[in-house]
């Protein structure tokens, strides 16, 4: 408590004391102040107390800042979801730095010929022959697949999957 608010407080104090012996007097009829005297006092010792107790005024908030838009590669990480993407038609893969930390694979490593090899040295027949057996449908599927993870050794994964399919009903990705 700061010094100006222990005074104001002791003046506060001492002023109610100085009314309630007064209305004490009054009461007894004793001598002293009449009633109302000891009555009227009161207010204005609530006025004098409230003017003169020094509140610091509360710290301004600042208004909370507008959530940034949470990047796809920063949700998978937080997620712990990685995305492979294969295109049908031109046989391109593409996967996110997600995928390659789940696989063991340097962060970012290129999805060309050598590296899927060595992640999947079956090849990639049995998730091709998946993706063509949904070629069609417009809803989501699941597709499972072992990838060899240089750390863990074999892995089992299971992926949902979905078609992207153009204005005209083609197939575009898979």
């Amino acid at each position: 408590m700061s010094t100006s608010r222990v005074d104001t407080a002791l003046l506060g104090i001492a002023w109610l004391l100085v009314c309630a012996a007064a209305l004490a007097l009054a009461i007894t009829g004793e001598g002293g102040p009449p009633l109302w005297l000891a009555l009227a006092v009161l207010p204005v010792l609530g006025a004098f107390i409230r003017r003169h107790s020094t509140r610091k005024p509360a710290p301004a908030i600042s208004p909370p800042r507008p959530l940034q838009p949470l990047n796809a590669s920063l949700a998978d990480e937080l997620a712990g979801i990685g995305r492979w993407c294969f295109d049908p038609a031109t046989g391109r893969h593409r996967w996110s730095r997600e995928f390659c930390r789940i696989a063991g694979l340097p962060p970012m490593t290129a999805p060309d010929a050598k590296c899927l090899l060595v992640l999947m040295p079956q090849g990639l027949q049995e998730m091709q022959v998946t993706l063509a057996g949904h070629a069609q449908d417009r809803e989501t599927y699941a597709v499972e697949f072992e990838i060899e993870n240089p750390q863990l050794g074999t892995r089992l994964l299971r992926a949902r999957a979905r078609n992207i399919f153009s204005p005209e009903g083609i197939c575009e990705q898979g």
